[in-house]
């Protein structure tokens, strides 16, 4: 059987609209949960099977390779939870790489792929999107950026959709546990960001599906990176926080360099990135041109696994 997400998607659409009339009619449980299970299963046929081809083959070889080790990222913590990584792809890079996202099928309205229900992120990007399944750039930008993002993060062992009733079935067991980083997302969202009155006027907070069953890997933290304009790879990039930045409360726990100063917003640079932690209400974030050209910035994520020595000698029920 050949997979086919269009009409997948499209079987998707029509159970969630029927499963919205059950509930205006106040259907019996009984046929609420079918619904709801047959919508399950083909969200789960989504996070499997959908793929997006990768843009990294498309680049010179002679761009990666000048672009490897050019200049090595630097990291600082602005708040708690939230890292600026200046550096973190280099110049030819991004140019290639916003060259290579408007080639066909190029840049279409976010209308939510896997990514929405893979590693947890339940919204829409606001601004126009083209999804990429990049595993040689996942691995070509851990190498420079596995040695300062952040480790031993605090999170529980359950998977997100049944943390509650496992905490409360199971409250012997110590289900919170360090994790340390093991890589980057392979599925990069690349984001067409036009000027503000293009934009919804909306924060975006990325946290984990409520629907999250997965017992392995988990997304933690939010990597963002600027590419540039669409026309020369220039153009700086503004995110907006909704709690605003409060570097008197950043850790010094990960001994990274001083905290910066404090502000509601940051600007990246074309190259730049930002590290943030899921599940922050004061993170949810809006990404705007800083100047009149539109930019392109990529979304990925930063997986995690548990800290062994954390829980040695324990089992938790799964």
């Amino acid at each position: 059987m050949v997979f086919d997400a269009v009409s997948t998607k499209r079987e998707l659409s029509q159970l969630e609209v029927r499963l919205q009339a059950l509930e205006a009619e106040d259907a019996s449980d009984d046929e609420i949960m079918d619904v709801l299970a047959e919508i399950n299963e083909l969200q789960d046929v989504l996070r499997n099977y959908e793929t997006f081809p990768a843009l990294l083959e498309t680049v010179e070889a002679n761009v990666l390779a000048q672009s490897y080790g050019e200049s090595p990222p630097s990291l600082s913590e602005c708040a708690e939870g939230l890292w600026r990584i200046r550096g973190c792809v280099a110049p030819l890079l991004c140019a290639a790489l916003i060259s290579a996202a408007h080639s066909p099928p190029g840049f279409n309205i976010d209308e939510g792929a896997t990514d929405n229900r893979r590693g947890g992120q339940p919204d829409l990007y606001k601004g126009f999107v083209r999804r990429s399944d990049d595993v040689p750039l996942a691995e070509f930008l851990w190498k420079s950026l596995q040695g300062m993002v952040p480790a031993k993060l605090e999170a529980t062992l359950a998977p997100p959709a049944e943390a509650p009733l496992r905490t409360q079935l199971w409250p012997q067991f110590q289900w919170m546990s360090a994790w340390n980083p093991k890589g980057i997302d392979a599925r990069i969202v690349y984001e067409r960001c036009c000027e503000q009155k293009s934009c919804e006027n909306s924060f975006r907070l990325d946290e984990h599906d409520v629907d999250d069953r997965g017992e392995g890997w988990r997304a933690l933290v939010t990597l963002i990176i600027n590419l540039g304009s669409v026309d020369d790879s220039t153009g700086d990039a503004s995110i907006q926080f909704a709690g605003g930045l409060d570097a008197s409360s950043a850790s010094s726990e990960h001994h990274h360099p001083p905290a910066e100063s404090n502000a509601a917003e940051l600007t990246l640079a074309p190259g730049d990135a930002v590290l943030l932690c899921f599940g922050k209400p004061n993170l949810a974030y809006m990404i705007k041109p800083a100047g009149s050209k539109p930019i392109i910035v990529a979304h990925s994520k930063i997986m995690y696994i548990p800290y062994c020595e954390a829980n040695a000698g324990q089992s938790v029920p799964v």
